[in-house]
């Protein structure tokens, strides 16, 4: 049990440190790749909604400590799409397709940026006047690039997956 909880710990701190300090200096798009989301969506489907939950709080604490945002928007935040991927994993994407795994990344994404910035701005609003995150141009191309590099993140580890294991189905509809 406490070798399964340090190992949990330690692939935390090294998800959020690539994260941090790799991905988010790349240039432009791959720069708005969320790899936590991605490994949110693997970790659901091949370990269970028990260990998402763990994961989903643990990434969110470290990345509230490490921010300067009021504390408790990421742990909310990452919480929340652990349950609606849950949810939507469990009602609407229920075989493990490519196809289902694109569907969670996206709803994931969408979810998660909408969610996050909106607790950003109501935590900031009452202590000054914030802008409305929603009619930014700047929040919408951020949002399609993230949408369009987590699709692209998931195809790769998907793929990745599959070849070593044949846990998930390649499948692809044919017209």
């Amino acid at each position: 049990f406490y070798f399964r909880l340090l190992f949990s710990a330690v692939l935390i701190l090294a998800l959020v440190v690539l994260q941090v300090s790799f991905v988010k200096i790349l240039p432009s798009w791959p720069g708005e790749m969320n790899l936590f989301l991605v490994f949110l969506i693997f970790v659901l489907s091949l370990y269970g909604w028990k260990l998402l939950l763990l994961f989903a709080g643990g990434i969110g604490a470290v990345l509230d400590i490490y921010s300067f945002s009021p504390f408790g928007i990421f742990l909310v935040s990452m919480l929340a799409t652990g349950v609606l991927i849950h949810f939507l994993s469990y009602n609407f994407f229920t075989n493990r397709s490519l196809y289902s795994f694109w569907g969670l990344t996206l709803f994931a994404t969408v979810f998660y940026e909408i969610f996050l910035r909106l607790l950003y701005y109501l935590s900031t609003s009452f202590f000054s006047r914030g802008e409305v995150f929603i009619g930014q141009e700047y929040f919408w191309i951020s949002l399609m690039k993230g949408v369009a590099m987590n699709l692209v993140a998931m195809l790769v580890l998907f793929y990745i997956f599959n070849f070593v294991s044949n846990r998930f189905r390649p499948v692809f509809i044919k017209g």
